[in-house]
């Protein structure tokens, strides 16, 4: 064994000639370099982070995840359409813009393209569930609860749930939000700044039970209600109530009245009875085309009642019906709608031989009637009638006088205010 000969101090530290000859050598290698003169600079994406061979610049213990040793032990080419150790893992194809995933972890820098959440699933694998578009920020509205709407764009196949519209149903069509009947909400009592006014705001809220920026609550010392009056009356169609999911008891067992007064006079029509409100979509009940200008929620019991939201929907008649639950008829100008509630026709107006505010007036125009009836023979019962050829008034008899198509007009005693009578012929003895 060769003698340990003490020799030149490099660090402050005596070394021997076999360590000082070892560290020349280290000195002399490439540093995150190789090849010759170390011209080349190593890629850094050896696993462990660590240096490449000085020689040739290969990585010996393998890539780093993102890069594949067996096509290229230089660890330069990131993995294309893949990812992980060795390249093994597919990308989804599911990253915003087409583009290719993180090629280390395989996750969608900018974000997933519409019907994947990124939020929740970075590598942007998994589908929208309920709902639908850039990261699955709208929910699905559809007419079949148990449909999904289209991941993309939200098209139900089923068509919109009640009080949904637009191609891809994401407009609502409450009518509180709308800005046209001006409700105002009150309720029976306050818990704390819980207020009334939460009802009809928008805002959707259905968790925290402290958080009376969102739900509306009564302080529990009496048998609660709210109320939502409008300017005008409407044909309902629906509502929507939202409430709390804890404790779900303050936002079940609620009775849905209306009424055309004041909660004073008592005067109320029941809807019915919602048990729960307390899901995301809320409960939702039909209102049976009744006309009505104030909607009440109550209790039966002392208790706390909390509301989130308040969603309400108007009917539309078919066309050529107004009032409650669509029962009366209009009759307007080419068939066109009336106002759902008075039955009014707008510009131009009735269709022929009908007037009044909602058209539903039957009377017959003929242009000089009165000169028809004073210059023409006319006939009555199958013979010619005289006394009106000569302007007379025969005071003995009410005349009914055939016009044309089945139409019979009474002329009584005004020659001036012919009253009009339509009825077929046939029905005339």
């Amino acid at each position: 064994m060769a003698d340990v000969i003490p020799d030149v101090n490099l660090d402050g530290r005596e070394t021997t000639a076999l360590q000082h000859s070892l560290y020349e050598q280290f000195i002399s290698a490439c540093l995150g370099s190789y090849g010759d003169n170390c011209s080349n600079s190593c890629t850094w994406n050896c696993r462990g982070n660590a240096t490449c061979n000085n020689e040739n610049g290969h990585c010996s213990n393998g890539c780093k995840p993102g890069y594949d040793f067996s096509k290229d032990p230089l660890c330069s080419t990131a993995c294309d359409g893949s990812y992980g150790d060795k390249c093994s893992k597919a990308c989804t194809w599911n990253c915003r813009g087409n583009e290719t995933c993180n090629n280390e972890n395989g996750h969608c820098s900018n974000g997933c393209k519409p019907g994947y959440n990124f939020t929740k699933d970075p590598l942007c694998t998994t589908e929208c569930s309920g709902y639908f578009g850039n990261n699955c920020s709208s929910r699905c509205h559809c007419r079949n609860d148990s449909e999904t709407c289209n991941i993309l764009d939200g098209h139900c196949t089923s068509g919109c749930a009640e009080g949904w519209g637009g191609n891809n149903c994401s407009i609502d069509h409450n009518i509180l939000l709308a800005g046209i009947y001006n409700p105002t909400a009150t309720q029976s009592s306050t818990y704390r700044s819980c207020d009334a006014s939460r009802i009809i705001d928008g805002v959707l809220w259905t968790y925290d039970t402290n958080n009376c920026s969102k739900c509306s609550a009564t302080n529990g010392q009496d048998v609660p209600w709210a109320q939502i009056a409008l300017n005008r009356q409407i044909v309902g169609s629906s509502v929507r109530i939202f409430g709390r999911s804890d404790p779900a008891q303050q936002s079940q067992y609620l009775s849905v009245y209306i009424r055309n007064d004041t909660r004073a006079d008592g005067n109320e029509i029941l809807i019915g009875i919602i048990n729960d409100t307390s899901s995301e979509i809320g409960e939702l009940i039909h209102l049976k085309n009744r006309t009505f200008r104030y909607l009440v929620v109550e209790k039966s019991t002392t208790s706390v009642m909390a509301i989130c939201e308040i969603k309400l929907y108007k009917a539309e008649c078919q066309d050529g019906n107004f009032g409650d639950m669509c029962a009366l008829e209009c009759h307007c100008f080419d068939g066109k709608p009336c106002d759902t509630v008075t039955g009014q026709c707008n510009s131009p107006g009735c269709f022929a031989g009908w007037q009044g505010e909602a058209c539903n007036r039957s009377f017959v125009v003929m242009e000089s009637l009165l000169h028809y009836l004073l210059e023409e023979k006319v006939e009555q019962d199958g013979r010619e009638q005289t006394c009106l050829t000569d302007a007379h008034w025969c005071p003995e008899e009410v005349l009914l006088l055939f016009v044309e198509n089945g139409v019979f007009v009474e002329f009584l005693n005004d020659m001036h205010q012919p009253y009009v009578n339509v009825e077929s012929s046939h029905n005339k003895s």
